[in-house]
């Protein structure tokens, strides 16, 4: 061959190299695949392309957006061929962050509530009310004089006419028959108690729910009295337990004979103390025994939201 021929066959083998070896564009990089958030985190943008011979297409960008829960994948590299010397880009996972749940406001302890208006109170048992001491005060309750009935509350009713009393029983004892509980000196202001229990005692602790007052003679929260006993107050009776709240004035049975007032026959039996009252404040609408029987000190007046339903 040839000198010039020579010259021309090398000539064209370093052309067909460097079409093989690098081309004008280089090779577009295939874009990296976009990471997936848990909450949408957006896709990695594609490795560029090599703009010119001999350099290399760009890596995949990372995700932009976090996702709310994890990141997405990062874009993969790029798969263009390298220009003579070129590097191939390499993509970059995108970093998520996980975030945390609210905390509650001021960043104190979330809220237990449903509607995280504030703390979930237990609600009441419905027993009670407001007047804890309805239970507390029971194993406190003194009785006075081998007393074997004590008047254990007095829950105020919202109709402003009647009241609940409960009669606890000391020992077992036989409600019934000519027992009364009253509310005035006269015969009209006393209902009958009974049990139900036909020729048997009720046991010891157990509890009679009487109302008392009538629109005709009701009973008031700010002051008044109660007595339990046997036979109506005007016909000699045998009196058990009595109460006096608010300085209330008791009344003589009789106008001046020998029956006495209603605190008289209960100081006389040793269940009461003449001129002693319990005392009330303002919001109270009930009053419990928590002591002496015989003294205002021993109850104590509460708030009750619950109104117990007599049988």
């Amino acid at each position: 061959m040839s000198r010039t021929a020579t010259c021309f066959f090398a000539l064209g083998i370093c052309v067909a190299m460097a079409a093989a070896c690098g081309d004008d564009d280089g090779g577009d990089g295939a874009g990296g695949g976009g990471g997936t958030g848990a909450a949408g985190g957006s896709a990695g943008a594609g490795g560029g392309g090599g703009t010119s011979a001999g350099e290399g297409g760009g890596g995949g960008s990372a995700g932009s957006s976090a996702g709310s829960t994890s990141g997405g994948a990062g874009g993969s590299a790029g798969s263009g061929t390298a220009g003579t010397g070129g590097a191939a880009g390499s993509g970059t996972a995108g970093s998520g962050t996980v975030e945390p749940p609210d905390a509650g406001p001021d960043g104190g302890e979330a809220d237990a509530s449903p509607d995280s208006g504030g703390p979930v109170t237990v609600p009441d048992s419905g027993v009670n009310g407001d007047c804890a001491g309805f239970t507390t005060g029971i194993p406190n309750i003194d009785p006075q004089n081998s007393q074997d009935v004590v008047i254990a509350r007095v829950i105020f009713n919202p109709d402003g006419v009647t009241a609940t009393a409960v009669l606890r029983g000391i020992n077992p004892f036989g409600f019934g028959g000519d027992h009364v509980i009253c509310w005035g000196a006269n015969n009209s202001t006393c209902a009958g108690v009974d049990d139900g229990i036909s020729g048997d005692e009720s046991p010891a602790g157990a509890e009679i729910l009487v109302t008392v007052g009538t629109p005709d003679d009701p009973i008031e929260v700010d002051e008044g009295e109660l007595w339990f006993g046997a036979n109506f107050p005007e016909e000699d009776p045998i009196v058990f337990a009595y109460v006096n709240w608010g300085d209330h004035d008791s009344e003589d049975a009789d106008d001046g004979g020998p029956i006495l007032s209603l605190e008289g026959m209960a100081d006389d039996a040793g269940f009461w103390t003449v001129g002693d009252s319990i005392e009330l404040d303002g919001d109270d609408n009930a009053f419990f025994g928590f002591g002496d029987t015989a003294v205002g000190a021993g109850f104590d007046g509460c708030t009750a939201d619950q109104f117990p339903v007599v049988p």
